[in-house]
């Protein structure tokens, strides 16, 4: 039994020598630390928290790969503890990795719950959903645009009414008719908070001020009241390393040195 047993055991350690020498593709890795917050967007969070405008809309935007998902699940969590147990409407126009929902569709969720992990352990029936049949809208921008316009107007007639806040989660694609896309979702909502995260890469940075368009509303600092404009929070994206943890084994895994979730469309191509 003896010899059994010690041959397990050795066995055993050299299943953990080669799981360490090699990765593989798509395995799950844990982090045995917490996450960390950047201190820029705490403060961003907690300016939306205190803006006294109830219901608030917030957008939230940028390249692929910024940390969009990462910010409006902590931005969820944060309005639904300052609620006291109430519930955030969430809208996601992210085609491809969706937070709540599958691929391919556009998304309005009622979330009466922390969202504490990964997309895929907290998906749930929507309020209303528009399926577009793709993981991207370059095949059918209009229909993209008409499906967000559709949620948002349920939004406005059923769940603003209530007292909820909505958080927008939009796709990585801003170039092109990528940008013409969030220049509409801007159009449309008329946010009272922008969020726009940008990357350390050149392929990850686009001018805030390139998709804002001729409507009632303006941007607005980051400072100071926001009276009837929007207010704009541009941000670093999220980055490990920036904050002293060193590249994350998932950016190390992706080859993505940005250390952010790679949430968004694949689409980058004007």
């Amino acid at each position: 039994a003896g010899g059994a047993g010690g041959a397990a055991r050795g066995a055993a350690a050299v299943v953990r020598k080669e799981t360490r020498k090699k990765r593989v593709p798509g395995a799950l890795v844990v982090l045995r630390r917490a996450l960390v917050v950047p201190p820029r967007w705490r403060s961003v969070v907690d300016a939306i928290l205190s803006d006294e405008a109830a219901p608030a809309t917030t957008l939230v935007c940028g390249a692929k790969g910024v940390g969009k998902s990462t910010f409006c699940r902590l931005l969820t969590n944060a309005l639904l503890s300052a609620a006291g147990g109430g519930a955030v409407a969430f809208l996601d126009m992210d085609l491809g990795q969706p937070e709540l929902s599958p691929p391919g569709l556009c998304c309005l969720h009622v979330v009466t719950t922390p969202l504490l992990g990964p997309a895929h352990t907290h998906m749930r029936r929507a309020e209303l959903a528009y399926s577009l049949g793709d993981v991207t809208p370059k095949g059918d921008p209009d229909d993209y645009v008409a499906a967000f316009e559709g949620l948002l107007r349920h939004y406005r007639a059923v769940l603003a009414p209530r007292g909820l806040p909505l958080v927008v989660n939009t796709q990585g694609w801003v170039r092109g008719i990528g940008l013409d896309l969030l220049r509409a979702c801007l159009a449309a909502s008329a946010p009272a908070h922008v969020v726009q995260l940008q990357g350390a890469s050149k392929q990850r940075l686009f001018e805030i001020g390139d998709a804002v368009p001729r409507a009632p509303w303006r941007l607005g600092g980051a400072e100071g009241a926001r009276g009837g404009r929007s207010m704009l929070h541009s941000v670093s994206a999220w980055n490990e390393e920036a904050l002293g943890l060193g590249a994350s084994p998932a950016a190390v895994a992706a080859g993505d040195d940005n250390g952010g979730d790679d949430d968004d469309d694949e689409v980058e191509a004007e």
